[in-house]
């Protein structure tokens, strides 16, 4: 964890902290399944506040994607890295950011049991959230910068990359349970 709270304080030298083997790389996804729990807990809400038509195949498509949201980005980060000539950091950027996921839950964990309990008006949870999003954000593009050693700009359109594929990774969770095939 000595990584994940120099992240936080925005330390160059938190990376040092990590795993950055083979091994380390494949437990890092332990972060997907300590997140299970708090990832269902927004599940719910999602479905109580808007039912869905057939709840099972919601959360049938709700787990799939929560799975290729995980999977998906380090697939796509293997044949990118190569592309960057950065193939040696890879287990490094991985890793990190894997591990960083959860401190997401002290971001979004509030904001979640503050709007589950109706205690914040729709749209200051809104503004907040786009906070804790810009905020996450960052943290993720100093996490590219750092691990696999790229300029500012590579950094972000990765961090663009991984925000759009998770964007519509979620857009197709939550409209395909609706979807009608003949």
């Amino acid at each position: 964890m000595a990584g994940v709270r120099g992240i936080v304080r925005l330390d160059p030298k938190a990376f040092a902290f990590f795993n950055a083997t083979h091994e380390g790389f494949w437990r890092s996804f332990w972060a997907a399944a300590i997140l299970t729990p708090f990832t269902a807990v927004a599940v719910v809400r999602e479905a109580i506040i808007e039912p869905p038509p057939s709840l099972g195949r919601f959360i049938a498509f709700q787990i799939i994607g929560y799975v290729m949201g995980w999977l998906l980005f380090p697939l796509l980060m293997v044949r990118v890295a190569d592309m960057l000539g950065r193939r040696d950091r890879y287990f490094h950027y991985i890793v990190a950011l894997n591990w960083f996921h959860l401190i997401e839950i002290v971001f979004w964990g509030p904001l979640l049991v503050l709007g589950m309990a109706d205690i914040l008006p729709p749209a200051i949870e809104q503004v907040l959230a786009l906070f804790v999003m810009v905020a996450l954000l960052g943290y993720e593009w100093f996490i590219t910068r750092h691990t696999l050693k790229v300029e500012g700009g590579t950094a972000a359109a990765l961090v663009a990359i991984d925000l759009l594929l998770g964007l519509v990774i979620d857009r197709l969770s939550d409209t395909l349970p609706t979807m009608t095939f003949t």
